[in-house]
């Protein structure tokens, strides 16, 4: 199952890609002409449960996706953009998001012990109770007052 997960994965990625993704409500996208119209319901899609730890997605753009419950542990996320994609209870353990564009994403619940924050764009962004670590997480300067503004729970 982990293998079709990341080969539907890994053709979504394509497919978006290649189309373009495009932000719009589903009435808004009944409107579309073809390929445009793809295009938009792809940028609704709901991806479930994916594991693709070790992934490399340095600069991808993805916006609009609901990857709740992704499995995204020592994954390559640098530079890349994520905004308004979905990440409740997401496992990034030791993911580098160095410099990626987390801007109004859903990270609820996520785990970010061990992962690299620095330069990170989070503004917006809903980390009510995500796990990070003083140890081993980098990039946060500050953990108490990153505590408070995005009520993470620390664990060491």
């Amino acid at each position: 199952m982990k293998s079709n997960n990341l080969i539907q994965f890994a053709g979504i990625l394509f497919c978006l890609s290649f189309l373009g993704l495009q932000e719009a409500t589903a009435q808004d996208c009944s409107k579309m002409p073809y390929p445009q119209k793809t295009s938009c319901y792809a940028s609704m899609l709901k991806l479930g449960h994916i594991e693709i730890p070790n992934a490399d997605l340095r600069g991808e753009q993805l916006r609009g996706l609901d990857l709740g419950g992704a499995i995204l542990s020592q994954a390559n996320l640098s530079k890349g953009v994520f905004r308004g994609t979905d990440f409740p209870n997401a496992d990034f353990s030791g993911a580098d998001l160095s410099g990626a564009d987390f801007r109004g994403t859903d990270m609820k619940f996520a785990n970010l012990v061990g992962a690299n924050l620095t330069g990170t764009l989070l503004d917006g962004a809903d980390l009510m109770l995500a796990k990070v670590s003083r140890s081993t997480t980098k990039g946060i300067a500050d953990f108490d007052a990153f505590k408070e503004k995005y009520h993470v729970q620390i664990e060491d």
